[in-house]
C-alpha cells in the first residue's frame, strides 16, 4: 500500500501548464467559534451572482445538501424590487428541502466566481436564512444568499483543489489526470454522495459532505470504538449544532488504516455522539461521514458521470 504523504507527491505542473483549459472558481474558508474554540475552516463559501443583481453574494458549498437553494429571508428585500426575479419563481416545480416541498427559481443565470452557468434551478427555501435590514441591503457587505448542493454537479466532473482553494466543473476528467489519483467507487443516490473505503479489514460506505468541515470521520459510538479501541482515551470533545439539536461529540485516535484505493489516509481522530445519531447512519446505509478535513492537502475528483472518486497524493 502507498502511504499518503510518504511517497510520491503530486506535481501541480499538469494543472498550471494547462491552466487555460480550466475554469477555476475560487472559494473562501469561513471560520467560527465552537465550544469556546475558534476554527478557521468550518465551512466553504463561493462568490455567486444571481441574474444581473448588482450585489455581492456568497453561497455555501455544501455537497451534503441534495438540492441547491436560495434562502428566502436573505433574498426577500431583493426579490421585492426585482420583477424579473419574481417571474423566475415556479410554484408548480417543487424542490425537496429538509423533507418538505418548496417552490423553485427556474432557469436562472448564475455566476460562481467568474464562471457562468445558465438555465439553473434553485429551490426557494422560504423563511430560512438571515433577514436583512434596509441598511444592510444598501451596504457593501457580502451576504450569504443560499447553498450549492450536489445536484448542481449532476452528470459532471467536479475537481476540488483544497490547497489552492478552488473548484472546477468539467464534462470529463482531463487527459493525464488519472495517473495522479487513487480512485474508489462513488455512488450518487437521492442526492447523497457515497464513497467506498476500506476501514481496517472492512469495506464501508462513507457519506462525503463538504458541509462537514470539522471532522475527518464521524460515526456512531460502536463503530468509533471498533477502529479506535474501547479503552482508548477520548482526545477531544465539542458541543455542536447538528440536525437542529445541540449535541456533545467525542474524538478518539483511529488505530486502524483507512484506505482509499491504494492510498492510506493520514492519522486522524474519529468523532461520535452517544446513541442519538444511530438512526441516521443505519437508515442511510453508511458507516459514517467524511468531509473537508481529510483532504486539506489534496486535490479530489468527483466523477458523477462514471461514479468514481479520486484523491491525489498530497500537494506541497
Amino acid at each position: 500500500m502507498k502511504k499518503i504523504g510518504a511517497t510520491i507527491l503530486l506535481s501541480l505542473s499538469l494543472l498550471t501548464s494547462n491552466s487555460q483549459n480550466f475554469n477555476w472558481i475560487k472559494f473562501n474558508w469561513v471560520g467560527d467559534s465552537i465550544s469556546h474554540r475558534y476554527f478557521g475552516k468550518t465551512a466553504i463559501d463561493i462568490p455567486i451572482q444571481i441574474e444581473n443583481l448588482p450585489y455581492k453574494f456568497t453561497a455555501q458549498f455544501d455537497l451534503g445538501a441534495s438540492n441547491s437553494m436560495i434562502y428566502g429571508n436573505a433574498i426577500a428585500p431583493y426579490l421585492a424590487t426585482d420583477k424579473n426575479l419574481q417571474n423566475k419563481i415556479d410554484t408548480s416545480l417543487k424542490t425537496w428541502i429538509d423533507s418538505k416541498q418548496y417552490p423553485t427559481f427556474k432557469g436562472l443565470s448564475l455566476k460562481l466566481g467568474n464562471v457562468a452557468f445558465s438555465k439553473i434551478n434553485l429551490g426557494y427555501y422560504k423563511s430560512y436564512g438571515d433577514s436583512l435590514t434596509a441598511d444592510s441591503v444598501k451596504s457593501n457587505t457580502i451576504k450569504e444568499i443560499g447553498s450549492i448542493g450536489s445536484d448542481f454537479f449532476r452528470d459532471k466532473v467536479l475537481i476540488i483543489d483544497y490547497p489552492n482553494q478552488r473548484i472546477c466543473v468539467t464534462d470529463a476528467i482531463p487527459n493525464g489526470f488519472e495517473k495522479n489519483f487513487h480512485f474508489i467507487d462513488l455512488k450518487y443516490t437521492d442526492g447523497a454522495i457515497l464513497i467506498r473505503v476500506q476501514i481496517g479489514d472492512n469495506k464501508e460506505n462513507l457519506l462525503f459532505d463538504t458541509g462537514s468541515s470539522l471532522f475527518a470521520l464521524i460515526t456512531n459510538e460502536k463503530s468509533a470504538n471498533e477502529i479506535s479501541g474501547e479503552n482508548t482515551a477520548i482526545s477531544d470533545s465539542l458541543k455542536i449544532q447538528a440536525w437542529g439539536k445541540l449535541s456533545y461529540i467525542y474524538g478518539k485516535k483511529v488505530n486502524e488504516d483507512v484506505r482509499m484505493g491504494n492510498a492510506i489516509m493520514p492519522p486522524t481522530l474519529v468523532y461520535y455522539e452517544k446513541k442519538a445519531w444511530d438512526y441516521f447512519f443505519i437508515s442511510h446505509h453508511i458507516w459514517g461521514i467524511t468531509g473537508n478535513t481529510y483532504f486539506l492537502n489534496n486535490i479530489i475528483i468527483l466523477d458523477f458521470k462514471n461514479q468514481k472518486f479520486g484523491v491525489s497524493n498530497p500537494v506541497k
